[in-house]
């Protein structure tokens, strides 16, 4: 128990450390590896109570109180619970034929269909949209301080791109076309993360399928194109809501393929038995191209068509003979 209570303090101070918000899922995982299903989900209680008791007496301490506060606390504990809900459901659920791949699907699914009823909450919440408008000013006020008396921003009209209500309508735009996506890499890697280090940390190996293996059944083909189709037209004619899951959607599988992708260059930089001299060098070039401008676009598309290409192409399918 004092283990369980360890890493659920060190959870929620990762929570509440800023960037750290990226990770706290990571020791809950460790620990669901080192002590099973139970000691996770006694985890999971404690280190949701810890987080929402430090952020209520840090709402109550500050001016603005929870009649401000009340809208982006709901956010909160909404995040957290489908994030550690998400964690909950990937480790406990053990229907057979329902793999992994498919439980981090299932709960961004349910998590999308949740999120619905809340968004339109907040659509119609004025005191969300007077918070969030004090937010965006500030924010205005603070970039223009910094861009618009800099001579390296003369290009641009600075002060145009940095109002409050275009700098809303461009967050509002990425944040609904990407917040699917963002808890699906998350959970990923928090999963991901926290199976590899727990498993190292009692000796044993990771039941994690390895990169260089990893392959996506044929049919996640049709989520993809059903998608990207959506998101072609969604350019030319606003979609709205189906618009907007049609481009998360479309960057979970484009994701998933280019892990497959991945997975196909490094069976085949194996394969070919390269000098490690000329590994680390095709390592290098693929950085440098992938933190270069416009070019990176093309290797960011590449990667997933390589993953998608195996559907036709059997990269690593083993040959009957040398010949």
């Amino acid at each position: 128990m004092i283990e369980i209570i360890i890493f659920s303090i060190i959870s929620s101070f990762l929570y509440h450390l800023g960037t750290g918000f990226l990770f706290f899922l990571i020791p809950l995982q460790i620990l669901f590896v080192r002590k099973g299903e139970r000691g996770f989900v006694n985890a999971l209680v404690i280190t949701f109570a810890l987080i929402f008791i430090i952020r209520l007496f840090n709402i109550l301490r500050s001016t603005e109180g929870l009649s401000e506060s009340g809208p982006f606390v709901l956010i909160e504990i909404f995040s957290v619970l489908f994030l550690m809900g998400g964690l909950a459901f990937i480790n406990l659920w053990h229907k057979p034929g329902f793999y992994r791949v498919l439980k981090l699907l299932a709960a961004t699914g349910v998590t999308g269909l949740f999120c619905i009823p809340l968004i339109l909450y907040l659509k119609g919440s004025e005191s969300f949209a007077a918070t969030a408008q004090k937010e965006f000013e500030s924010l205005s006020k603070y970039f223009n301080q910094i861009f618009v008396r800099s001579d390296n921003f003369r290009l641009i009209d600075a002060e145009q791109l940095f109002r409050p209500d275009v700098l809303m309508a461009i967050t509002k735009e990425f944040f609904l076309r990407s917040f699917l996506f963002s808890y699906f890499i998350l959970l990923t890697f928090s999963w991901w993360i926290g199976s590899i280090s727990g498993a190292r940390s009692i000796g044993k190996k990771a039941n994690i399928t390895k990169l260089i293996s990893f392959k996506l059944p044929e049919i996640y083909i049709w989520p993809l194109i059903g998608s990207l189709a959506l998101v072609l037209l969604d350019t030319a004619v606003e979609l709205s809501a189906l618009g907007f899951f049609a481009w998360n959607i479309c960057l979970i599988f484009l994701f998933l393929y280019g892990l497959e992708g991945i997975g196909i260059i490094k069976f085949l930089l194996k394969k070919h038995r390269l000098p490690r001299g000329v590994k680390w060098l095709f390592l290098s070039a693929f950085c440098i191209l992938l933190l270069s401008p416009r070019i990176n676009i093309v290797i960011f598309m590449l990667i997933p068509g390589l993953g998608i290409s195996e559907i036709w192409v059997k990269y690593r399918k083993e040959e009957r003979s040398k010949e």
